[in-house]
């Protein structure tokens, strides 16, 4: 019995059937993976492993300025999220940064522990859920499962910080220096394509290390990454504006309309970079996509 395999692009060329073959590839690949319920688990996960995350994110942004600043940092880059979202971080910004202030020596250092650790579980859930998406099965080690996800926890860790100096500290810095106006307003409109940068840069890295692949092809991440980062963008602006222009969350949730607004954000956020990892999956080269998919043993 001989078996067809349906050609995929090499290194150098366009994807297959082009394009619009591609987006097609991608839908039925979202059907077929219940990539809609797989985003949902890992939803409810990053629910509530992001208390924890903004724990330990503000513990270490915290090691380079008082809490006060933190929190005012924080803020503004909680200003992604949708209306309802954004209340639920900045009242539980709010409350970490208190204790941050009071949080000394070891016990800072044991709650920063902590904090990750139990971040670090949302990650895990996420890596789970692209072991699907690139029909993987997960064979790490219990230790070699849980560093990565510490790995990548603390990767996340570090590009909030960058984010956070390019949307708060940087225009502060600009106003002091003597530069023209253009110069100034080029600096200003620059740091949301180099946010942008940074966002498909840490979705590729989560695309290269969260699944249990051994040898994927990299370059190919970057363009499945920069879809989801383009997705996450779009969905959450067109849902904040569908938020604070309808309003029917609060109608029919009542007093729990700001929780169910932000799982429907970590729903959105979850899907879009599920998306992203379909789209990667279908751009690989065959000879990569081939390794990929058989069986550990059998590779060479």
């Amino acid at each position: 019995m001989s078996t067809t395999l349906r050609r995929h692009p090499s290194e150098h060329d366009a994807p297959a059937g082009g394009w619009w073959s591609v987006v097609r590839r991608v839908k039925n690949d979202i059907s077929t993976d219940n990539l809609s319920m797989i985003a949902a688990g890992a939803a409810f996960f990053g629910l509530l492993a992001i208390f924890p995350a903004l724990a330990a994110a503000v513990a270490l942004y915290g090691l380079f300025t008082d809490p006060a600043t933190v929190t005012a940092h924080m803020e503004q880059l909680a200003g992604l999220a949708p209306e309802g979202a954004r209340s639920i971080l900045d009242q539980q910004l709010q409350r970490v940064t208190g204790a941050a202030d009071r949080s000394l020596g070891i016990g800072a250092v044991a709650a920063l522990l902590v904090a990750l650790w139990s971040s670090a579980k949302g990650v895990k859930s996420l890596m789970r859920a692209l072991d699907i998406v690139y029909d993987e099965e997960e064979d790490r080690g219990f230790f070699k499962l849980n560093g990565t996800a510490l790995l990548l926890t603390l990767a996340m860790l570090v590009v909030v910080p960058l984010c956070l100096a390019l949307v708060a500290v940087l225009p502060a810095v600009i106003d002091r220096l003597p530069l023209p106006e253009l110069a100034v307003t080029a600096a200003r409109w620059l740091r949301w394509p180099i946010i942008g940068a940074l966002s498909i840069a840490a979705i590729a890295v989560l695309y290269r290390f969260g699944p249990a692949r051994s040898r994927p092809r990299r370059k190919w991440a970057w363009r499945g990454a920069a879809v989801a980062t383009v997705l996450w963008l779009v969905s959450s602006a067109l849902f904040s504006w569908y938020v604070s222009s309808f309003g029917s969350y609060n109608e029919t949730y009542g007093s729990v309309a700001a929780i169910a607004i932000l799982m429907m954000w970590l729903w959105l956020s979850a899907f879009a970079v599920l998306i992203g990892g379909e789209v990667d999956t279908e751009l690989e080269p065959s000879p990569a996509r081939r390794e990929a998919h058989e069986p550990v043993g059998e590779r060479k």
